[in-house]
């Protein structure tokens, strides 16, 4: 695991290379760099879905720059199939989990609409069906 030293001191080199690995984090996300490494990690896994090894193994890949079977951590080098998938995977499960995050604040701030909204696209796609069905 890294250390908070470790961190601070490559901060500005490694900076845009998580915010080009995780776009949904702010700079204020990214401001919690500068104190404690397991609330950043804290703050990546809220916002990506990411668990905590995933995350580890980015920040100690890119602050060690380990190789692995000629492949760069950084992605800079072509991956293999199977851990361009694997990424590719993660990427989609934290977007997926950052959308199911952003429509459950939609109905907490909007519950009657939300309601409303689901209670007519279940009516119209029911109408669309009957219509349909006796069209056969």
């Amino acid at each position: 695991m890294i250390s908070s030293q470790e961190l601070q001191g490559q901060w500005h080199s490694i900076r845009g290379k998580v915010k080009e690995k995780w776009g949904q984090l702010t700079d204020d996300d990214l401001q919690i760099a500068s104190g404690n490494v397991e609330q950043l990690y804290g703050k990546i896994q809220q916002k990506t879905g990411q668990t905590k090894q995933q995350i580890q193994d980015f920040f100690e890949n890119l602050l060690h720059g380990s190789r692995q079977g000629g492949e760069h951590a950084t992605g800079d080098i072509a991956e293999s199939p199977r851990k361009a998938l694997h990424r590719i995977g993660e990427e989609v499960s934290g977007r997926m989990q950052e959308g199911y995050r952003q429509a459950e604040e939609v109905v907490r701030e909007y519950p009657a609409s939300s309601v409303a909204g689901v209670f007519l696209g279940g009516l119209l796609t029911g109408v669309l069906i009957g219509m349909l069905a006796s069209r056969t």
